[in-house]
Protein backbone atom coordinates (compact mmCIF):
# COMPACT_ATOMS: atom_id res chain seq x y z
CA UNK A 1 0.00 0.00 0.00
CA UNK A 2 1.51 3.60 -0.99
CA UNK A 3 1.32 6.00 1.79
CA UNK A 4 1.43 9.62 0.64
CA UNK A 5 4.36 11.87 2.52
CA UNK A 6 3.52 14.68 4.82
CA UNK A 7 6.02 17.54 3.87
CA UNK A 8 8.20 19.82 5.84
CA UNK A 9 9.17 22.87 4.15
CA UNK A 10 12.33 24.77 5.00
CA UNK A 11 12.34 27.41 7.30
CA UNK A 12 13.92 30.82 6.16
CA UNK A 13 16.48 31.52 7.41
CA UNK A 14 17.12 27.65 8.63
CA UNK A 15 20.61 25.94 8.59
CA UNK A 16 20.92 21.90 8.60
CA UNK A 17 17.64 20.16 8.43
CA UNK A 18 15.08 22.92 8.53
CA UNK A 19 16.65 24.35 5.52
CA UNK A 20 15.56 21.37 3.69
CA UNK A 21 12.13 20.15 2.30
CA UNK A 22 11.39 16.90 4.16
CA UNK A 23 9.11 14.32 3.35
CA UNK A 24 7.65 11.44 5.98
CA UNK A 25 5.09 9.72 7.38
CA UNK A 26 3.50 9.49 10.66
CA UNK A 27 4.91 6.31 12.71
CA UNK A 28 1.54 5.10 14.25
CA UNK A 29 -0.33 5.87 10.50
CA UNK A 30 2.47 2.63 9.15
CA UNK A 31 2.55 0.98 12.19
CA UNK A 32 -1.30 0.74 11.90
CA UNK A 33 -1.19 -0.05 8.40
CA UNK A 34 1.55 -2.69 8.91
CA UNK A 35 -0.63 -4.31 11.59
CA UNK A 36 -2.75 -5.71 8.63
CA UNK A 37 0.15 -7.60 7.53
CA UNK A 38 0.42 -4.78 4.73
CA UNK A 39 3.72 -3.77 3.40
CA UNK A 40 3.72 -0.04 3.30
CA UNK A 41 6.00 2.08 0.98
CA UNK A 42 5.81 5.82 1.84
CA UNK A 43 5.65 8.04 -1.86
CA UNK A 44 7.60 10.60 -2.06
CA UNK A 45 6.37 13.85 -4.22
CA UNK A 46 8.66 14.61 -7.52
CA UNK A 47 9.31 18.41 -6.81
CA UNK A 48 12.16 19.46 -9.04
CA UNK A 49 13.53 21.46 -6.38
CA UNK A 50 16.70 19.43 -5.57
CA UNK A 51 20.00 19.64 -6.20
CA UNK A 52 19.91 15.61 -6.83
CA UNK A 53 18.89 15.44 -10.83
CA UNK A 54 15.66 13.35 -10.53
CA UNK A 55 14.86 10.24 -12.06
CA UNK A 56 12.39 9.34 -14.70
CA UNK A 57 9.86 7.84 -12.24
CA UNK A 58 6.72 9.70 -12.21
CA UNK A 59 3.67 9.37 -9.34
CA UNK A 60 1.42 8.03 -12.52
CA UNK A 61 3.57 4.95 -11.97
CA UNK A 62 2.78 4.02 -8.83
CA UNK A 63 -0.39 3.03 -8.97
CA UNK A 64 0.78 0.11 -11.75
CA UNK A 65 2.70 -1.57 -8.69
CA UNK A 66 0.52 -0.68 -5.58
CA UNK A 67 -2.66 -2.58 -3.97
CA UNK A 68 -4.14 0.76 -2.79
CA UNK A 69 -3.39 4.85 -1.27
CA UNK A 70 -3.53 5.83 2.24
CA UNK A 71 -3.54 9.84 2.15
CA UNK A 72 -2.23 10.39 6.14
CA UNK A 73 -3.32 13.91 7.65
CA UNK A 74 -1.47 17.01 8.42
CA UNK A 75 -1.96 20.73 7.07
CA UNK A 76 -5.14 22.02 6.15
CA UNK A 77 -6.38 21.94 2.38
CA UNK A 78 -5.28 24.90 0.79
CA UNK A 79 -8.86 27.05 0.46
CA UNK A 80 -7.05 27.88 -3.76
CA UNK A 81 -7.27 24.43 -4.77
CA UNK A 82 -11.53 24.08 -4.18
CA UNK A 83 -11.84 27.77 -5.78
CA UNK A 84 -11.86 30.06 -2.42
CA UNK A 85 -9.52 32.35 -1.26
CA UNK A 86 -8.20 32.04 2.79
CA UNK A 87 -10.19 34.28 4.58
CA UNK A 88 -7.42 34.71 7.03
CA UNK A 89 -3.77 34.64 5.89
CA UNK A 90 -3.01 31.71 8.75
CA UNK A 91 -5.66 29.38 7.12
CA UNK A 92 -3.47 29.01 3.66
CA UNK A 93 -3.17 25.35 3.84
CA UNK A 94 -0.29 23.34 2.00
CA UNK A 95 -0.83 24.14 -1.79
CA UNK A 96 2.29 22.39 -2.33
CA UNK A 97 1.14 19.22 -0.75
CA UNK A 98 -2.25 19.10 -1.71
CA UNK A 99 -1.04 19.51 -5.88
CA UNK A 100 0.96 16.75 -5.21
CA UNK A 101 -1.47 14.46 -3.48
CA UNK A 102 -4.72 15.56 -5.81
CA UNK A 103 -2.48 13.82 -8.76
CA UNK A 104 -1.60 11.16 -6.78
CA UNK A 105 -5.72 10.32 -6.27
CA UNK A 106 -6.33 11.40 -9.50
CA UNK A 107 -3.37 8.59 -10.90
CA UNK A 108 -4.68 6.15 -8.58
CA UNK A 109 -8.66 6.49 -9.09
CA UNK A 110 -7.75 5.87 -12.97
CA UNK A 111 -6.48 2.47 -12.50
CA UNK A 112 -9.13 1.61 -10.12
CA UNK A 113 -6.98 1.07 -7.37
CA UNK A 114 -8.72 2.31 -3.83
CA UNK A 115 -8.07 5.18 -1.73
CA UNK A 116 -8.18 5.62 1.90
CA UNK A 117 -7.96 9.18 3.58
CA UNK A 118 -7.28 9.71 7.18
CA UNK A 119 -8.73 13.09 8.05
CA UNK A 120 -7.03 15.78 5.70
CA UNK A 121 -7.12 12.41 3.36
CA UNK A 122 -10.66 12.58 3.76
CA UNK A 123 -10.79 16.16 2.77
CA UNK A 124 -8.66 16.38 -0.18
CA UNK A 125 -10.43 13.32 -1.41
CA UNK A 126 -13.72 15.22 -1.66
CA UNK A 127 -11.92 18.39 -3.30
CA UNK A 128 -10.45 16.08 -5.78
CA UNK A 129 -13.98 14.82 -6.68
CA UNK A 130 -14.88 18.62 -6.99
CA UNK A 131 -16.42 19.29 -3.37
CA UNK A 132 -15.61 22.07 -1.01
CA UNK A 133 -14.76 22.65 2.83
CA UNK A 134 -15.01 24.45 5.33
CA UNK A 135 -12.13 26.70 5.75
CA UNK A 136 -12.02 26.47 9.52
CA UNK A 137 -14.59 24.75 11.74
CA UNK A 138 -14.50 26.52 15.42
CA UNK A 139 -15.05 30.05 13.42
CA UNK A 140 -17.01 28.97 10.70
CA UNK A 141 -19.22 26.20 12.05
CA UNK A 142 -21.26 26.74 14.91
CA UNK A 143 -21.02 23.75 17.41
CA UNK A 144 -17.99 21.19 15.65
CA UNK A 145 -16.63 18.63 17.52
CA UNK A 146 -13.30 19.52 18.60
CA UNK A 147 -10.41 17.92 16.20
CA UNK A 148 -7.26 18.76 17.94
CA UNK A 149 -6.88 17.53 21.64
CA UNK A 150 -4.24 16.00 23.64
CA UNK A 151 -5.50 12.29 23.21
CA UNK A 152 -4.19 12.81 19.61
CA UNK A 153 -4.94 9.25 18.39
CA UNK A 154 -7.80 8.26 20.98
CA UNK A 155 -10.18 11.12 19.10
CA UNK A 156 -13.63 9.87 17.99
CA UNK A 157 -17.21 11.10 17.60
CA UNK A 158 -20.20 9.76 15.90
CA UNK A 159 -20.87 9.90 12.31
CA UNK A 160 -24.11 9.99 10.82
CA UNK A 161 -25.15 9.64 7.37
CA UNK A 162 -27.32 11.75 5.35
CA UNK A 163 -30.68 10.27 4.89
CA UNK A 164 -31.22 8.84 0.70
CA UNK A 165 -27.09 9.55 0.56
CA UNK A 166 -25.00 6.56 -0.85
CA UNK A 167 -23.08 6.49 2.61
CA UNK A 168 -26.29 5.78 4.02
CA UNK A 169 -27.57 3.11 1.06
CA UNK A 170 -24.15 1.12 1.61
CA UNK A 171 -24.05 1.06 5.43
Amino acid sequence: IGLSARIYHPQAGATGLQSKSLQYLEQSVAHWVMSREVMVLMIPSVSGDGIVHRSSIRLSDYPQYLDGLILQGGADVCPRTYGEEPLRPEWGGDPVRDAYELELVHEFMEEGKPILGICRGMQLINVALGGSLWQDLPSLCPGPVPHETTAYEQNAHSVRFVEGGQMARWF
